[in-house]
């Protein structure tokens, strides 16, 4: 089993194993791009079924014009995380000031108000390769 050092924290211990760290990263793909026009697409839903409690620390988004990001937490819009800009991105994802508690369920709805689907082989610009793509981070405790 491969153990995390973290430094500093409220731990007990600066000792955490890796199967206490929860990673969700999902996109869209050209099999299955986020539709042109559409609201609450359904990008990611991850079901709760193990007993150990989940906080969420951090998540993060794609960066698409004309489009519009809906985070649930157990069936409630995060209103301060969801609107028509993305909060965090991938690879520097918006760090929760304390983590959320998660009970059931975490889902990611996206809106593309956009007039072609995301991704797509158009070509006619860069950003058509790009897909709608989200990430969570979290600890299993």
């Amino acid at each position: 089993m491969v153990d995390i050092r973290v430094e500093g924290g409220a731990m007990s211990s600066n000792v955490m194993n890796a199967s206490s760290l929860f990673y969700e990263r999902v996109a869209s793909t050209l099999d299955e791009p986020v539709p042109a026009d559409t609201r609450s697409y359904r990008l990611f839903r991850f079901e709760k079924d193990d007993p150990r409690p989940l906080r969420i620390t951090s998540i993060g988004t794609s960066q698409h014009d004309n489009a519009a990001y809906h985070w649930i937490i157990d069936g409630t819009e995060l209103k301060a995380v969801s609107g028509p800009a993305a909060i965090g991105s991938i690879l520097n994802p918006y760090k929760f000031p304390k983590p959320i508690r998660v009970y059931v369920s975490i889902e990611l709805r996206v809106d593309n108000l956009n007039l072609k689907p995301y991704p797509n082989d158009d070509a006619t610009s860069l950003v058509d390769r790009m897909p709608f793509e989200c990430v969570v981070n979290g600890i299993w405790e």
